[in-house]
């Protein structure tokens, strides 16, 4: 029963970030490319760079909140939001604004950022800057996308060279824990476990029903006794 409850409580954390995921692809205009069920299958694939899958549905909605950003790269931008938040503290949200604005103005945004971060190279922003001011936006802000998503990468990497042995020992916990959470994530979401658990669920609905009705009749059963008691003692 324990591990039934457990599921059940994993599940209902799928069912809400699938929800938030699916309101997120809703308002978003479609910008980043993806149906709900291309979004779910896209987070599952992200096992394959070391993220867990309900870590990514939350940053493919996140990234998708912002509304300006497609699918293409779009692992290479999670990842590293991911791991800046993992090991810098820096919210996902936060991250995915950044990289929304420089689909607007990616030499001005990416400038902002290096000022705030001094991760990029002049060299680098000189390039991005050639290419807008030459009218190649896109190639601008492709540019510039990959100089942020490795700017992040770099920035990650520092904090993580930096954490104290007690925060090493806390991030490793926490993978542990989210190696456990994919396993159940895994499991929650096969077909023969939603089977057994909607067998589990059915039952425990009939012993329910069946117990509600045993004590409605207990219970009329008793106020028809009690009447003919009352109408004893007042003949």
């Amino acid at each position: 029963i324990a591990g039934m409850i457990l599921l059940g409580l994993e599940y209902k954390k799928i069912i809400q970030a699938e929800a938030e995921l699916t309101n997120a692809l809703a308002t978003s205009g479609g910008a980043i490319g993806l149906s709900k069920d291309q979004a779910v299958a896209y987070a599952e694939s992200m096992q394959a760079v070391g993220v867990g899958t309900l870590k990514a549905m939350n940053a493919i909605t996140e990234f998708t909140k912002v509304g300006k950003i497609g699918k293409e790269g779009l692992d290479g931008l999670i990842k590293s939001a991911i791991n800046l938040e993992k090991y810098a503290g820096v919210p996902i949200e936060e991250t995915a604004k950044k990289f929304a604005k420089l689909q607007d103005e990616p030499t001005k945004a990416l400038i902002e950022f290096t000022e705030a971060n001094g991760q990029v190279s002049k060299s680098v922003l000189d390039v991005v800057a050639s290419l807008e001011q030459q009218g190649d936006k896109s190639k601008a802000v492709e540019a510039a996308t990959r100089a942020m998503e490795a700017a992040n990468n770099a920035m990650a990497e520092e904090a993580k060279a930096n954490l104290s042995p007690i925060e090493t020992l806390w991030n490793d916990i926490k993978s542990a824990i989210g190696q456990v959470k994919q396993e159940i994530y895994d499991l929650t979401t096969s077909n023969d476990v939603i089977g057994a658990m909607r067998t589990v669920w059915e039952t425990i609905s009939v012993v329910v029903a069946e117990v509600w009705f045993t004590l409605k009749g207990v219970g009329t059963e008793i106020r028809c006794v009690a009447a003919q008691l009352v109408a004893v003692m007042q003949g």
